[in-house]
């Protein structure tokens, strides 16, 4: 049961931090401030990195395993998921993480589309955790 509970820590966090990111992109977007919207995708980005966190959890994999950089993520996404998971992956990678927060390039249909994007990583990685057999 305490594998069950680490697991659901992770998709917890992701599903806590996608929900402050959802609120703070509709505040940005009305208000159009561009600052808050790229704070907001800072989390969404996070949301996605902590569900990724919990399909390897659930696959058997010990966090300080977990890849450090972005080629052992997609090394990973290969390895644990599926051609759907790593579009969402790099759609969400993308527009959150590249574009809104590094690069501070801010198009809300982007974001909503990334946003959407978000919540089925979430829910793609959540199903496949449950549906796990350990590596």
């Amino acid at each position: 049961m305490k594998l069950q509970a680490r697991m659901n820590d992770y998709f917890g966090r992701a599903e806590a931090l996608a929900a402050i990111a959802e609120h703070e992109l509709a505040i940005a977007k009305q208000i159009e401030d561009k600052f808050k919207a790229r704070q907001a995708a800072a989390k969404a980005w996070l949301a996605v990195c902590e569900a990724f966190r919990g399909l390897l959890f659930a696959k058997g994999i010990p966090a300080h395993d977990f890849p450090r950089n972005e080629r052992g993520r997609v090394f990973m996404h290969t390895a644990v998921g599926n051609k759907k998971l790593r579009q969402l992956y790099n759609q969400t990678k993308a527009v959150f993480h590249q574009d809104a927060y590094y690069d501070e390039i801010i198009d809300y249909q982007e974001l909503e589309e990334a946003r959407e994007a978000m919540r089925e990583y979430l829910a793609e990685t959540r199903l496949l955790a449950q549906r796990s057999d350990p590596l």
